[in-house]
């Protein structure tokens, strides 16, 4: 689904930010808002989601967990807040260092009282890309494997990713992760 919508917050802009990037109303909040279940929020786009920390700041039934390239926009999301687990990332990350964060990042969380995974998928920290970590197709695939290793029900939107080329195989590889252990 376009367009993108994890810096659409309360009231538009989030936390300061000046802008709503490209977003206009936050997807992934009026989806989770909807299930009224426990969910564990995976923000893999390159940039922080800061509407999405803003609207579920403090919500005992939402985790918020945002790996992002640090600085660049919003230039929220380096420290984090009760629910929400922010970890700010070099441009030089890779493949191996982002998967390190993210296990840390997942270990953090009591699965048990997750009654599903909502994914923000965004696939511009892909190598080359808008907010570029460093990530690869293969990288993208093992964190779909370690999303389905969590054995929950997963849903996911579209967030960010400019290169066309690289975002529909992003995807791919990422649902074939997320199916391949589950």
């Amino acid at each position: 689904m376009r367009p993108p919508g994890h810096h659409a917050g309360k009231n538009g802009t989030a936390m300061g930010a000046a802008t709503l990037g490209f977003c206009y109303f936050n997807n992934i909040a009026i989806a989770v808002k909807k299930l009224e279940k426990s969910i564990l929020i995976l923000d893999i786009d390159g940039h922080h989601g800061n509407g999405t920390q803003e609207i579920f700041q403090g919500d005992p039934k939402v985790t918020y967990v945002s790996l992002h390239l640090y600085p660049t926009y919003p230039g929220t999301g380096l420290t984090s807040q009760g629910n929400c687990l922010n970890f700010p990332l070099p441009y030089s990350t890779g493949n191996s260092l982002y998967l390190k964060t993210l296990e840390k990042a997942l270990s953090q969380i009591d699965m048990a009282n997750v009654e599903v995974v909502a994914i923000s998928a965004g696939f511009d920290a892909h190598d080359g890309d808008l907010a570029s970590v460093g990530l690869t197709f293969e990288g993208y695939r093992e964190i779909g494997r370690m999303v389905g290793a969590l054995g929950k029900p997963v849903f996911g939107v579209l967030e960010g990713g400019y290169v066309g080329e690289y975002v529909g195989r992003d995807l791919r590889e990422l649902i074939t992760g997320i199916e391949e252990k589950q």
